[in-house]
């Protein structure tokens, strides 16, 4: 008698379960799998669509790049749990959603429940101008573009599709070159979205519904060591203190980065608890050339 041949019965298994995410995928299925996938990071998730255009001007990605910015800068606040952009785009796909504009109330809902998500970041790019002005001094006469751009965020509560926080935000830029703004000016409009992130993320991180949200979220001293000593410890992206004992920090899935300069950094995910004890070896950087 042969033996068991247990690699062709797991890969049988895999190809099985391969058919099946892709048989779940074509009815429709797949975001409700995608929703199953959750973290006990105690943070409530949050989805962010691009921003809508109400007149689009220029052929750089404005609302994209706003888009890009508030989900990086909501990730850096710890309040909460941010949907990866693939995850979103796959839903959107398949539901046949728009990943732009301001999302109705009763999509909301729908995206909710799909997305695992409490709360949906969406936005609109109300107005997009530009002034020019003389000014004279001195006998010479300087020719400078003003640049003001207008945008307005909600966040939508899920579970009831209504409105949670809502924004307006103003930026403005001003440019001495001739010719004013043009598609080439990539760093006017870089800076303009850093503008009303910085706005719209300061307007969040300052309102109370969110912050007394983390108040649940439980703080564990860890012990972490690193060697050499005194490395720095960032969770989530926020600096905690130095590795030579016990650190509190928040419980649950974290991403926990110890580093010091002239060394490669020691970054992992790792399930925080009471009973968590890190210890890290960090090896020089010339070690690696």
């Amino acid at each position: 008698m042969k033996p068991h041949s247990y690699p062709r019965l797991a890969g049988f298994i895999m190809h099985f379960v391969n058919v099946a995410a892709v048989s779940a995928a074509g009815f429709g299925l797949l975001p409700n799998l995608i929703a199953a996938e959750d973290t006990d990071s105690g943070l409530p998730r949050i989805v962010v669509v691009d921003f809508g255009l109400t007149d689009r001007k220029y052929d750089y990605d404005l609302s994209g790049k706003i888009s890009e910015m508030i989900q990086e800068g909501l990730y850096n606040t710890g309040l909460f749990e941010v949907l990866e952009r693939d995850k979103l785009d796959t839903v959107m796909t398949e539901q046949g959603w728009t990943n732009s504009g301001m999302v109705k109330p009763e999509d909301a809902v729908s995206m909710g429940k799909m997305m695992g998500a409490g709360y949906i970041l969406t936005g609109t790019i109300i107005s997009m101008d530009s002034e020019e002005k003389n000014f004279r001094g001195y006998g010479v006469t300087t020719r400078s573009t003003i640049v003001t751009l207008r945008a307005r965020a909600q966040i939508l509560e899920t579970e009831t599709g209504k409105v949670f926080f809502s924004r307006s935000s103003k930026a403005s830029t001003v440019i001495n070159e001739a010719g004013g703004l043009t598609n080439s000016n990539t760093g006017v409009f870089v800076d303009l979205a850093e503008q009303i992130t910085d706005d719209i993320i300061s307007g969040i991180k300052e309102h109370k519904g969110f912050r007394s949200q983390t108040n649940d979220v439980e703080i564990v001293a860890v012990d972490i060591k690193s060697v050499p000593e005194m490395a720095d410890v960032e969770v989530d992206g926020v600096f905690y203190g130095n590795a030579n004992g016990p650190i509190s920090i928040p419980a649950g899935m974290r991403n926990v980065r110890i580093s010091l300069p002239g060394y490669v950094a020691w970054e992992k995910k790792v399930m925080v608890s009471e009973n968590t004890r890190i210890v890290a070896q960090l090896k020089e950087v010339n070690q690696y050339e």
